[in-house]
């Protein structure tokens, strides 16, 4: 018996993972189209194709961004999207931030974006010729979001309005109250409050290690979209990248970091070559065992970033905290490793009563981070790590030792960028720095003790 032939499993999941590609595709292409080619308009078009495409993937991805929200990348996002849209019907998006708002907050992103892209939605219908703004302002007990243009409002205007309703819903999910307001003297307004119990919490002062404004990095030997991707979050952090071939040495200072692909021909070679003065080098690998990672921090990686490349904002961390983590292990002297008459002028500047309870003291604290780092270094453990540094650096500064002073900054990078490389090296040195230098004090001290 013949059975009858039938389609494919209708696999919502399966069909949810196409689309994500597909979107993927998009924004890849988009972004290896060379923008400086295209007139102001086209520009701005293209601005607003990519903005869309990537709120499309981070819908379809389910959630948005964990963790803060990064506001001034959303109302980048916004402003290519919408300002778009707003050009195609000869009108204008405005976009003003108060200085004293955070630029971090512990909100979902997801939310927030569709909230505000209803307002403007809203603000944008039937508008032509005129202006649309959104402003960001911090009061006493809330963050307010405003929307508003200067259209007139009425049955005159030409287009559709989207319903309001799935604007308000967002807002109450949110946490936020939303109010509305249409007069036909001064067109759509809309204010949507963020209580201060929703945005000025943990997640709120979050560092932005995500910062790439200035940096130029070279991309070597990358696959097409993989290179389209990681060109895509340096540019929206206010970096560029260039393209070069594995056999290229890149031009010194021009780039400030390298990202490799370690799995290609010829990527030993210039890991084994290294890069003139301080550039990092990031490896993109798809390696899954420790110690094939380990090879590639032996060979001379700065950092690691796995395949399929991890969300844009840990790329991102993870270029700056290897530039930064160069930069200060480049700065680091050799020896020696404390300035005696710098130590000296400070216990005569205590007095003899003080000094060498100033000198017990440094001792101890000393032998304290030295523990620390030795117990956290090993571990890993990036609390720990970035407590006892923060102790270090000031201890070796007081003290003239610029070289574990270095260390101590660099270390506490490694910490921050959870560059496992890194802390395992600077971890190290630090220790056989810091064994060194209580040695040497312990040292002063009995002299003192049996000069006295």
């Amino acid at each position: 018996m013949t059975r009858p032939r039938t389609g494919p499993a209708d696999d919502a999941e399966a069909r949810a993972r196409d689309l994500r590609d597909a979107l993927g595709d998009i924004v890849g292409a988009l972004h290896l189209v060379d923008g400086a080619v295209l007139g102001e308009a086209a520009q701005r078009q293209l601005g607003r194709a990519l903005a869309a495409s990537r709120a499309a993937l981070r819908l379809v991805e389910a959630g948005g961004a964990t963790g803060p929200t990064d506001l001034i990348g959303l109302l980048r996002d916004l402003e290519d999207r919408w300002g778009g849209r707003a050009a195609a019907l000869d009108s204008a998006l405005a976009v003003s931030v108060a200085p004293d708002v955070p630029r971090w907050l512990p909100v979902d992103q997801l939310t927030l974006e569709r909230a505000l892209s209803h307002l403007l939605a809203l603000a944008l219908a039937g508008v032509r010729g005129g202006s649309v703004r959104l402003a960001v302002d911090r009061g006493a007990e809330a963050l307010v979001f405003s929307v508003g243009d200067d259209g007139e409002d009425g049955a005159g205007r030409a287009g559709p309005r989207p319903d309001p309703a799935e604007a308000a819903a967002l807002a109450e999910a949110l946490g936020g109250d939303l109010v509305l307001e249409t007069r036909p003297s001064d067109g759509f307004g809309a204010r949507l409050a963020l209580p201060r119990a929703v945005w000025d919490g943990p997640g709120s002062e979050v560092r932005d290690d995500g910062d790439l404004s200035g940096m130029v990095v070279g991309l070597v030997g990358l696959p097409e979209a993989e290179a389209a991707t990681i060109a895509g979050i340096v540019a929206e952090r206010g970096g560029r990248t260039q393209s070069l071939a594995m056999d290229e040495t890149p031009p010194s200072p021009a780039c400030t970091a390298l990202v490799l692909d370690a799995d290609a021909p010829g990527a030993a070679d210039l890991l084994a070559a290294g890069p003139d003065g301080p550039v990092a080098v990031v490896a993109v690998t798809g390696a899954i065992l420790a110690v094939h990672r380990a090879g590639l921090a032996d060979a001379g990686a700065d950092a690691l970033l796995a395949r399929p490349l991890p969300a844009p904002d840990i790329v991102a961390r993870t270029l700056r905290a290897a530039v930064e983590t160069r930069r200060a292990a480049a700065d680091i002297a050799e020896p020696g490793p404390l300035d005696p008459a710098r130590l000296e002028r400070l216990l005569d500047l205590a007095g003899p009563e003080v000094a060498g309870e100033l000198l017990d003291r440094l001792i101890d604290d000393l032998g304290t981070a030295a523990r620390g780092i030795a117990a956290a270094a090993p571990a890993r453990d990036g609390s720990g790590l970035r407590s006892h540094t923060h102790v270090l650096i000031s201890l070796a500064g007081a003290v003239g030792v610029d070289r574990l002073q270095r260390l101590a900054e660099a270390l506490n990078l490694a910490a921050h960028a959870t560059d496992v490389p890194a802390i395992d090296r600077l971890g190290a040195e630090a220790g056989e720095e810091l064994v060194r230098l209580v040695a040497l004090i312990e040292d002063l001290r009995r002299q003192r003790r049996a000069a006295s």
